[in-house]
């Protein structure tokens, strides 16, 4: 070189020039460096190295490992792809590449130096032949491969599982790129205890919510609608093993103060028009003699008695008086009329008693189940006004005693 020439265009070689003449692509292997482009590397490798620091400090560990895998030096660049998908795995197509580096496994503080395809893996393997035998390993580092855009179906496979990586191995240090990529993830690591919740706790399990996944505590009488965020933090709880399928995590969506779905009303005192046949079975029942502890039976029909009330005794027959009273009560026969005016019946339930001569006609003749009851416990109060000495001792006897 000109001795005037400045450092600029100084040109240093590392090593000798190799040359093969046995290969067709045959190629010159040496290492050009300036001096501007070395202070350039050298300031690459400073902050690479702080870098590794920091995530040392950290205790971060960004990198999984695969393999090992042996390879013979014969075999071509795209032999090395296949085992590289082999041993991830997952489709080759889907290997970045541009971006795989690699350096010798047994050299320390070693730089990373780009596989640049089937070039870069040549010079590899040229570099390699020059270890010794036992120092002949190198390792590779990458990328996570793309993931497949859709799945195949089963003819393109012949029916075997397509190879798929495991991308949940870097879910720890891959940053999600939004709220929802972290919830198809919670999603997918939950899979399997969310289906035990839904097997457990099935749509309409309970008949009053039909549509619905509902969990019932039985401690507190709250229901809870298992919707996507209950169910994903139970079953988060489930996969961590704090909970199991039949006790729910301690959690505020879960507290008494905030019951997704409030408790089931108590039974209304008077039931209205929504009596179940059962109810109806009961109220034919109390039209029977000595039906008076019948109506008991039937929650919130049960009016409040004035008064203990005497056994109702069966029809035509005589009075039995096993704890008699003080003073012994006699038959009377007063008028319908008299017996509606004084315990408030009703004209048109007045005549259909007069119309009545059969208890099987009473069931017939159209009584509502109110009305009937009214009049029951009409005949239940005058007979203890009867034993009381109210109303003249008054007794209705216009057919059968009721």
């Amino acid at each position: 070189m000109d001795g005037n020439s400045s450092d600029e265009d100084i040109i240093s070689i590392d090593g000798p020039l190799v040359h093969t003449d046995d290969d067709v692509d045959a190629a010159w292997k040496f290492l050009v460096r300036t001096p501007a482009i070395m202070e350039k590397q050298a300031k690459a490798r400073d902050a690479k190295e702080k870098r590794v620091a920091k995530r040392k400090a950290a205790g971060d560990n960004d990198t999984i490992q695969k393999g090992p895998f042996s390879l013979p030096v014969s075999e071509p660049y795209s032999a090395l792809l296949s085992a590289i998908a082999t041993e991830l795995p997952c489709r080759k197509e889907h290997i970045n590449e541009s971006k795989i580096v690699w350096k010798p496994k047994k050299t320390k503080n070693a730089e990373e130096l780009p596989l640049s395809k089937a070039a870069g893996y040549k010079a590899m393997l040229d570099e390699m032949k020059d270890k010794a035998e036992g120092s002949r390993q190198v390792l590779l580092y990458m990328p996570a491969p793309a993931k497949p855009m859709d799945d195949q179906t089963p003819w393109e496979t012949d029916g075997n599982p397509e190879p798929s990586f495991d991308y949940s191995e870097l879910e720890p240090t891959l940053p999600s790129d939004s709220l929802i990529a972290q919830k198809q993830l919670l999603n997918k690591a939950t899979k399997n205890e969310r289906a035990k919740l839904e097997e457990k706790y099935p749509v309409g399990y309970y008949p009053q919510f039909p549509d619905l996944h509902v969990y019932h505590d039985p401690s507190t009488g709250f229901y809870y609608e298992l919707n996507t965020m209950r169910s994903g933090v139970w079953a988060s709880a489930m996969a961590q093993g704090k909970t199991d399928k039949n006790t729910p995590p301690v959690s505020k969506i879960f507290d008494q103060p905030t019951p997704a779905i409030p408790a089931i009303p108590t039974a209304p005192a008077v039931a209205g028009s929504s009596l179940s046949i059962t109810d109806l079975l009961f109220a034919s029942l109390l039209s029977q003699p000595g039906s008076g502890s019948l109506a008991a039976l039937i929650p919130g029909l049960n009016p409040v008695p004035s008064a203990a009330p005497a056994p109702v005794l069966p029809a035509n027959s005589a009075p039995h008086s096993h704890s008699a009273p003080s003073s012994p009560v006699k038959r009377h026969t007063v008028s319908l009329a008299q017996f509606a005016e004084n315990y408030n019946l009703e004209d048109g339930d007045a005549e259909l008693l007069m119309e009545a001569t059969l208890d099987e006609e009473l069931k017939k003749i159209g009584f509502t189940f109110f009305s009937w009851k009214h009049i029951h416990n009409a005949n239940v109060r005058f007979k203890a006004d009867l034993a009381a000495g109210i109303n003249g001792g008054l007794f209705w006897s216009a057919h059968d005693p009721l």
